[in-house]
């Protein structure tokens, strides 16, 4: 192909490269001098961003590579007045709630793309809210069938009738309940809770990740999700995703996540894990590729067996699914029937829809037993839809976070959270400013239900071992000297003033009053009857003496004469 040799046409090196789609052709240059496919930043002026291009057609491209659905939207421009795009984006859902369901999706991903281009970053939630006006304009138009019209990622539809908040709450609870076994009564109040909240997910900037965990498999996983996807709005339901299809589906439709099978493919992957952190916060709810600025904030629910990733853990409400007892019964989910009860999340949408604003500016009380600022962020939401429910459910929602709050830090298996909690009780039970670091090492491998037996790969924690992770937090051993048996001997290990600050700041607050010291630390009949953490006292006086008379004659073995030093190789039979 030739092209014409202009200089103000040429591409330049420098400049980042965008697609063709999202940018206006140059007036002065012929089509075919565009690269098919990219053109540099220098090359094409940014719609809007200069006076003369303020008249320039929203898509840039000719008008007969989009549909003519989209034919509303086409003739804006960077100029148009906030009037002028709803009229029009009204006028594109009128037009569209009729269309199936695959072109309903097709036509919406086409309305984003030509509203980007004009540098509107909430063009999806803006297409959202128009689709949802055209639909309970129009019910009656579409034979009843709202929600199967509507297409995959179309929002519910509002009630038409004012919601009681308690009797909407009580109806999503006994829904789950009749489905679903769940540990506690906290869990099913944390689960409708959140399910609620996600229909306000716009009108908080912080958000918690639920988390479905479980031992072994067969433990109500999938039901729990299926239920969920009931409830929620927009549910987007995988069982395998990959971080580029999850930011690029939440960035066009704005979906409830719901992910199963997390174990098998969302633990090692960084970039996945990654994603998810940054859908905590809305302020922080981007990834960036050469493409552009993707969108992440998203409700999120993770189903699993297992455990996630402490940095998504410490981002989630976790509830731990268990499999039904013998005596324990449900009716079956028929996934074949979930649109039964789609009035549920209608419902949902129109009692969020008439508390919105008194979600969005709510500034709930927090409870005095909760200390973690992350555990406080992430049952914000659930306390302010709580409260604007009323009734006993602002107390409910604060037991039930206290609860398993308490739940989740007494299950913290985090290897250093963990040294430190018993590193603080070992040295309560001792009464000693100080404690040998082998000593430390013997007590913490002797704990029956402590993980320090097999810590090292199936292998005891060493001291070494004690000194990585106590220098995690800056902590190093020191040294000491001791007289034993009237001669001085160099000791080496840790000092509760070095830990006591790091005490204060990991570890949950112990009971209220100090331990009582041990009465008999040194009576050699009390050492076996605390296996857990057994008192190793450093011999001192005369008393110490007699246990250290065996240990004199211990040169003697290296003395014994070795027979046969050298000896010649066995010879090998010759095959």
């Amino acid at each position: 192909m030739q092209h014409k040799d202009n200089s103000e046409c040429q591409k330049k090196d420098s400049g980042p490269r965008v697609p063709l789609l999202l940018k206006a052709n140059p007036p002065e240059c012929e089509p075919e001098v565009i690269d098919a496919e990219y053109v540099t930043r220098d090359s094409q002026p940014d719609v809007g961003r200069d006076a003369h291009q303020d008249d320039t057609p929203a898509s840039g491209v000719a008008n007969d590579n989009f549909s003519p659905i989209s034919a509303p939207l086409r003739h804006l421009t960077a100029s148009s007045g906030p009037d002028d795009i709803n009229a029009a984006v009204r006028e594109w859902a009128t037009g569209v709630v009729g269309l199936p369901p695959v072109e309903q999706v097709t036509a919406r991903a086409e309305a984003v793309r030509i509203l980007k281009a004009l540098g509107m970053q909430s063009a999806a939630t803006l297409l959202d809210a128009a689709l949802a006006e055209a639909l309970a304009a129009g019910p009656d138009a579409l034979d009843g069938d709202v929600s199967m019209s509507a297409g995959r990622f179309a929002p519910p539809v509002p009630w038409p009738d004012p919601v009681d908040g308690r009797e909407l709450i009580k109806e999503m609870k006994s829904f789950v309940r009749r489905f679903v076994v769940m540990p506690s009564e906290y869990a099913y109040i944390a689960l409708v809770l959140w399910a609620l909240a996600a229909h306000a997910h716009d009108c908080f900037q912080v958000f918690p990740i639920l988390v479905i965990s479980s031992a072994v498999l067969r433990s109500g996983k999938t039901t729990v999700l299926a239920a969920l996807s009931v409830l929620v709005p927009k549910p987007f339901f995988t069982s395998n995703a990959t971080a580029a299809s999850l930011f690029h589906t939440i960035d066009l439709f704005h979906p409830t996540v719901l992910i199963d099978e997390f174990d098998s493919f969302g633990i090692v992957n960084e970039a996945l894990r990654g994603l998810l952190n940054s859908a905590h916060v809305r302020l922080y709810a981007f990834v960036t590729r050469a493409t552009g600025e993707f969108s992440t904030w998203a409700a999120m629910v993770l189903a699993l067996i297992g455990k996630v990733p402490r940095t998504v853990e410490d981002r989630a409400i976790i509830i731990p699914q268990q499999r039904r007892a013998p005596h324990e019964s449900v009716e079956r989910l028929r996934l074949d029937r979930l649109q039964e009860f789609e009035p549920l999340c209608r419902k949902a949408a129109r009692w969020v829809k008439d508390h919105a604003e008194e979600i969005q500016v709510a500034d709930p009380a927090m409870p005095s037993e909760m200390n973690s600022d992350r555990a406080l962020d992430n049952w914000r939401p659930l306390f302010a839809i709580a409260d604007a429910i009323g009734g006993d459910w602002p107390r409910r929602a604060r037991e039930a976070a206290v609860a398993m709050s308490k739940a989740d830090q007494e299950f913290d298996e985090e290897p250093a959270t963990l040294l430190l909690q018993d590193l603080q009780m070992l040295f309560r039970l001792r009464g000693d400013d100080r404690i040998e670091s082998r000593e430390i090492v013997r007590s913490l491998v002797s704990m029956e239900d402590g993980p320090w037996v097999d810590y090292n790969r199936g292998r005891p924690l060493t001291e070494r071992g004690l000194a990585t992770i106590l220098g995690l937090f800056r902590i190093k051993s020191q040294k000491w000297v001791v007289t034993e048996a009237g001669r001085r001997k160099w000791k080496r290990g840790y000092f509760l003033s070095d830990l006591e600050d790091t005490f204060a700041r990991y570890v949950p607050a112990p009971p209220v009053g100090p331990l009582p010291k041990p009465t008999e630390p040194t009576e050699p009949p009390q050492a076996p009857q605390a296996p857990h953490v057994p008192p190793l006292p450093e011999p001192t006086g005369q008393s110490s003496e007699p246990p250290q008379a065996p240990q004199e004659p211990q040169p003697k073995p290296a003395k014994k004469k070795r027979t046969n030093p050298i000896l010649p190789p066995p010879s090998r039979p010759r095959s």
